[in-house]
């Protein structure tokens, strides 16, 4: 059984992104890892269109949700090297991880909100 506060998370994330956008993992610390497809990095990104993820800890909101987990291969389109971006083992793969907090460590009041500031920064060097 979930707890209550990450429960919240993940019905604030389905409110705002759909449920068919979401995927929760369970995990056997009773953490959750989140993931949300299909948000649109735009143009100056390969792919453009990415899955964004990340661990809720048990003890959610803090520490605030960090690292964050991309679509494998994530880079910019003309190539320049976006700082803390990195591809990482993943379950028997490689995905790309982000190890930003955005907005200098800013509190956010709800797990979209963090997600979408991820997206924003994204966007805003791409």
């Amino acid at each position: 059984m979930m707890h209550p506060t990450l429960q919240q998370a993940v019905d604030e994330a389905v409110a705002t992104f759909g449920p068919d956008a979401v995927s929760v993992v369970e995990r056997p610390d009773g953490s959750v890892r989140v993931t949300v497809k299909d948000l649109d990095l735009g143009p100056g990104w390969e792919p453009s269109r990415i899955e964004l993820g990340t661990v809720l800890l048990t003890t959610y909101p803090v520490p605030a949700p960090y690292p964050f987990y991309l679509t494998k291969g994530l880079h910019r389109v003309d190539g320049k090297s976006v700082p803390n971006l990195q591809q990482v083992p993943d379950q028997g793969d490689t995905i790309s991880q982000l190890s930003v907090r955005p907005l200098g460590n800013q509190a956010f009041a709800t797990l979209p909100a963090l997600l979408l500031a991820v997206v924003s920064w994204l966007r805003s060097i791409g």
